[in-house]
């Protein structure tokens, strides 16, 4: 049988929860999708959220070293970070500004951004070869490392926002 990673559940309610202080600090402010980026991170930058002995959180501009800005953008908009029962973890998170009851989804970007994430592919188009990390892909697959990948979707209608989590790390 295959059970959500118990350390995960835990960091998925957290991180819901600290989104819904951040609408709650962003929603009646006047937000433009090119301003939502920056609205989120000062908000985030700025809140003292509880750190215990088990959970350690923070979050960032996007900062690896390996994703460089090409086009004018990163595969993700704020990077959450910390450790959770003393094991590390990363969730990138993109931040939307749309309408939230909309059928038309972006799933095959984010599921590209996913993957390559996951797996450290350095490059937004791929052109020739890569070649995957074994050690870190092993720290990933093992459980010593929390990896996932998280969109922040902000109604531009002011109907309100969600949070989802792709909670795929999975252990027996």
């Amino acid at each position: 049988m295959v059970k959500v990673n118990k350390e995960l559940e835990i960091l998925a309610k957290k991180v819901r929860k600290i989104f819904g202080y951040v609408y709650e600090r962003i929603r009646d402010k006047d937000i433009s999708e090119k301003k939502l980026d920056s609205e989120v991170l000062t908000v985030l930058k700025n809140t003292e959220f509880l750190s215990r002995k088990t959970l350690k959180i923070s979050f960032s501009e996007p900062k690896d070293e390996i994703y460089k800005v090409e086009a004018g953008r990163t595969p993700y908009d704020l990077l959450c970070y910390g450790e959770i029962n003393k094991k590390e973890f990363k969730i990138f998170i993109n931040n939307k500004f749309g309408n939230l009851f909309s059928n038309a989804r972006n799933d095959i970007t984010t599921y590209n951004n996913l993957i390559r994430l996951y797996l450290g592919i350095s490059k937004q188009r791929l052109a020739e070869e890569i070649k995957i990390d074994r050690k870190l892909i092993l720290k990933r697959v093992s459980n010593e490392e929390i990896i996932s990948y998280g969109v922040f979707v902000v109604d531009n209608k002011k109907r309100g926002y969600n949070f989802f989590l792709k909670e795929y790390h999975v252990s027996n």
